[in-house]
């Protein structure tokens, strides 16, 4: 859906579930900006750069944020407000090779 200011009503189509899987398995299924672990149904994917100005939907430009996050960030960039161990965190969070193969057997173990 381009041409709608980002990723709003996409909802998880716009990502395959293997890249999905792996990006919460890189980033432990933890919310990156406020570290609580959470739910997969409440877990959500947000994008760093926002598409809408430019960002992709590469790994490196996507982490694993709590609804409330995600929802809270708005169009305020990631690093607004964070602490900076907190922003290197997120940095070497997005620089770690995905598990794709991990991802993918976890899913063919569960549609057994």
């Amino acid at each position: 859906m381009r041409g709608n200011g980002g990723n709003k009503g996409q909802g998880s189509n716009w990502c395959g579930r293997v890249k999905r899987l792996a990006i919460y398995l890189r980033d432990g299924f933890l919310c990156v900006y406020c570290d609580k672990g959470v739910n997969t149904k409440v877990l959500t994917l947000d994008h760093l750069v926002p598409r809408a100005k430019g960002g992709t939907n590469a790994a490196t430009n996507l982490v694993t944020a709590c609804m409330e996050c995600n929802a809270g960030r708005c169009h305020r960039p990631w690093y607004a407000g964070r602490h900076p161990k907190r922003r290197a965190l997120i940095n070497r969070l997005r620089r770690r090779a995905l598990r794709r193969d991990w991802a993918r057997d976890l899913l063919a173990g569960c549609s057994k």
